[in-house]
């Protein structure tokens, strides 16, 4: 918001802007109960614990993004941004995801990561689209990037995750730097 990427782009002099960003996005900023529904019966679908707010969370913090793409794309012509949606991660103990959704009454650990997976999902998709709307932008899937055992958190891969996610941008970058 505070648009720092435009004076270090023109401070540096970069070509490429990697927005690796979501995470925090993705869980509404901690607040992620509120966007969840209670389970009717054991037999409620992942898909009907979601709230419609959690749609339109995910849709303002992406037109944030799509102002970012912009502002870029006016400033620095030849930049070009690499983003990355965010990869599945496994909801446990934490206060991001586990806390949040047994506040909501999803206790249940195979409903937790369907939740989880879905939002993901949907992220990617909208980011996907985002990134499809705006030619100097180069979206990269990351998701099953991660081994499930691999994080560190439930936002923050452990190291040899964080790896395998650079190898992926880095594979971008070197078609960008080929085009």
């Amino acid at each position: 918001r505070e648009k720092e990427y435009l004076p270090a782009l023109r401070d540096t002099g970069a070509t490429i802007l990697l927005l690796s960003a979501g995470g925090n996005d993705l869980v509404a900023d901690g607040k992620l109960a509120a966007h969840l529904n209670r389970p009717a019966s054991p037999a409620t679908g992942a898909h009907d614990l979601l709230k419609p707010s959690f749609d339109a969370m995910l849709r303002r913090a992406l037109a944030q993004y799509g102002t970012i793409f912009s502002e870029v794309a006016s400033a620095f012509p030849a930049v070009r941004i690499i983003c990355h949606g965010y990869d599945y991660t496994v909801p446990a103990n934490g206060k991001w995801l586990g806390k949040p959704m047994r506040e909501a009454g999803i206790t249940h650990a195979g409903t937790q990561r369907a939740v989880a997976r879905i939002m993901v999902d949907r992220f990617n998709a909208q980011l996907s689209d985002l990134a499809q709307a705006h030619p100097h932008v180069h979206y990269v899937d990351v998701r099953g990037t991660v081994p499930a055992d691999g994080w560190y958190d439930e936002l923050h891969p452990e190291d040899a995750g964080y790896r395998a996610v650079a190898d992926k941008i880095a594979v971008k970058i070197e078609q960008i730097a080929r085009e």
